[in-house]
């Protein structure tokens, strides 16, 4: 792994802010939204900086070449940017700035993080406050003293890179909280999850929390599933509302309308009683035609009858006078003739007499005919009141009489039939077509308000059929912006923990070589230590030897020293 690509990675990991004033407001003078007070920032100290450090108390090894001249001259470009637009009010250079330069860009992007806080000396501010930062390397207090020195500039300049992409993230990650996009692209509430998600799951693999990984993959599908249940519940429940407004539909496009009812039965009723009124006229008229030839026949009936008795008188008288009269041959030949032209009248008599019985017969049996006739029709008659007092009760609450019942032996038509048509069926009759007429037109209003309720049950059936087309489009492009985002981010945890599987290879052989080495190292200056041990302690044992026959030296020296002395001294007292 190359040294930019450990840059690039650890530039781009957020860490919590520090929070020693307790109020981040933003200057507005300075540009851009202050951060949010008691943001949650997640500790997101990648695996490179845990891995650097060797062991507690030790610092961490900068992975990054700070000394590269193309790696200060895109760090400077960083900074430069950050500075110009955020309101940075002293002149920049792409040159080595001075001490004061440097001061006055550090206070200012500590400024960035906490509007409130004051400075003290900055070889004792800037270390700490970048520790409160996360950061996982030393600043020392000397690269500070000698601050705007080549030799300690990359140093800073590392620094001060590390913390306005620290920054920039911030603002950024605040832009998407707040609901506005961030330039990023996310659109609604669903994405701004996603995106949250990702940045907790890509903070947790980076720390090397996989459980948390997991636990978050699990939260993340739990809540997508709810949201796609609630999705399908309320696209099933429109579904089902579309079907409910779909059959109403039908049964008013299929079933006829109440005022087509209304039309139809009317007309029913003005078609029986257009057909009562012209069979009970046929009727009356035949009748009255059938009553005229009976009294014709009647009376023809009676004038033979009449004559008949005359001719039977007449044969008395003239039998009574043939029995008086002396009878000659004339007068019997007289009486056979006349006889003869009485029998053949007689006989014609009788003949017109037969025909006229016989057509009294059939016009008996043709009045029974046409009474059994009048009879049926009158049975459909009573059958189409009763329907007509069935419909319309307020007939059988008045007690109307319409039944019929015929009675032969009456002469009157309102008699034969037991029922005054003229005078009661047909006002009768114009009262029901005036309240069909009205029931009619209530009928066509109800209709009109059902044919505008039945509008705007379309209109509405529309637009929740556009809805439901507008939330089943809405499902499918969620559905596959998951797969989709689902695909990417596998693919990317999977090339992740390829990069994972790898560095920890690449580390456990660098740690097993070290040890190796280490172990050898050890060996080496173990036993270059025993020898200097050895060596040291022959040396000191000679140098005690040294000492005592020094030692032992010296007091013979002071013992001859002594005894010369007494000597000079007895000499010196003997003078």
């Amino acid at each position: 792994m190359s040294s930019r690509g450990s840059n690039s990675r650890m530039s781009s990991i957020p860490a919590k802010l520090p929070r020693s004033s307790g109020v981040y407001m933003k200057r507005p003078s300075l540009g851009g939204p202050p951060m949010p007070p008691g943001g949650h920032h997640r500790p997101s100290l990648s695996r490179q900086s845990m891995a650097f450090s060797s062991s507690k108390g030790a610092s961490a090894q900068d992975p990054r070449n700070i000394n590269d001249k193309s790696f200060q001259k895109e760090a400077t470009a960083e900074l430069i940017e950050y500075l110009t637009t955020h309101g940075f009010n002293s002149p920049i250079s792409s040159k080595l700035p001075s001490g004061k330069e440097i001061k006055d860009i550090i206070e200012f992007l500590f400024r960035q993080v906490d509007p409130h806080i004051v400075f003290g000396k900055l070889e004792d501010d800037v270390p700490g406050f970048f520790r409160s930062l996360n950061y996982p390397f030393q600043i020392s207090k000397s690269a500070l003293y000698a601050a705007g020195s080549p030799h300690s500039w990359p140093g800073l300049l590392a620094a001060l890179a590390w913390l306005v992409n620290l920054l920039t993230y911030e603002e950024k990650a605040r832009e998407i909280k707040e609901g506005n996009g961030g330039g990023f692209g996310y659109e609604g509430s669903g994405d701004l999850i996603f995106f949250e998600y990702l940045s907790q799951a890509y903070n947790e693999f980076l720390c090397g929390n996989d459980e948390a990984c997991a636990k978050l993959d699990a939260d993340f599908r739990v809540q997508f599933e709810e949201e796609k249940a609630q999705l399908v519940q309320q696209a099933e429940e429109l579904e089902k509302t579309v079907n409910d407004l779909q059959a109403k539909l039908h049964t008013f496009t299929s079933e006829p309308s109440p005022l087509a009812v209304l039309e139809s039965k009317k007309a029913d009723f003005l078609n029986d009683v257009a057909k009562f009124t012209t069979i009970i006229s046929n009727f009356q008229s035949h009748k009255e035609a059938s009553l005229k030839k009976m009294e014709e026949k009647r009376e023809d009936l009676l004038a033979l009858k009449t004559e008949a008795s005359n001719i039977a008188e007449e044969n008395e008288a003239l039998r009574q006078r043939i029995g008086a009269q002396q009878l000659s041959v004339a007068g019997v030949e007289k009486m056979d003739k006349e006889s003869q032209i009485l029998e053949t009248r007689l006989h014609a008599v009788s003949k017109a007499a037969q025909e006229l019985q016989k057509e009294a017969w059939d016009k008996e049996v043709q009045s029974a005919n046409m009474l059994r006739e009048v009879e049926d029709v009158v049975i459909t008659y009573n059958t189409g009141s009763a329907r007509l007092k069935n419909m319309y009760p307020e007939l059988e609450a008045r007690q109307v009489q319409l039944e019929m019942k015929v009675n032969s032996r009456e002469e009157k038509p309102e008699d034969i039939l037991g029922f005054n048509v003229k005078g009661v069926f047909k006002p009768l009759v114009a009262s029901l077509m005036e309240s069909i007429e009205k029931a009619t037109r209530d009928a066509r209003e109800e209709v009109l308000v059902m044919q505008k309720k039945l509008y705007a049950d379309e209109v509405s059936f529309q637009e929740k059929s556009d809805e439901v087309s507008t939330l089943v489009t809405q499902n499918k492009k969620l559905e596959a912006q998951y797969k989709g985002r689902k695909e990417r981010l596998d693919n990317y945890i999977a090339s992740k923990a390829a990069q994972r599987a790898q560095f920890e290879k690449s580390l456990a052989e660098k740690q097993t070589t070290l040890r190796q080495k280490l172990n050898a190292d050890y060996e080496i200056k173990l036993k270059a230590y025993k020898e200097e041990m050895e060596q040291e302690q022959a040396e000191a044992l000679e140098a005690l030897q040294m000492y005592a026959e020094h030692n032992e030296y010296i007091q013979q020296a002071l013992s001859r020293l002594e005894d010369r002395a007494g000597q000079v001294l007895k000499m010196a007292r003997r003078d």
